[in-house]
């Protein structure tokens, strides 16, 4: 069984790596971030997010 892969809001996103706009911007532009963008939102990689999280920690 293939687990579909979940994604989340910018609003979702900056809460949990307590980020500003403006920071998850330059995530973005910068390609730390896997994202899609759907009409004019942005969607972010949980996977990734969870990931990005970890190394911030340490």
């Amino acid at each position: 069984m293939v687990k579909e892969e979940k994604w989340l809001s910018s609003k979702e996103v900056k809460k949990i790596l307590k980020v500003s706009d403006c920071e998850l911007s330059h995530l973005r532009n910068d390609g730390k971030l896997v994202f899609m963008k759907k009409g004019n939102a942005f969607l972010y990689s949980l996977l990734y997010i969870e990931s990005l999280k970890l190394n911030k920690k340490t």
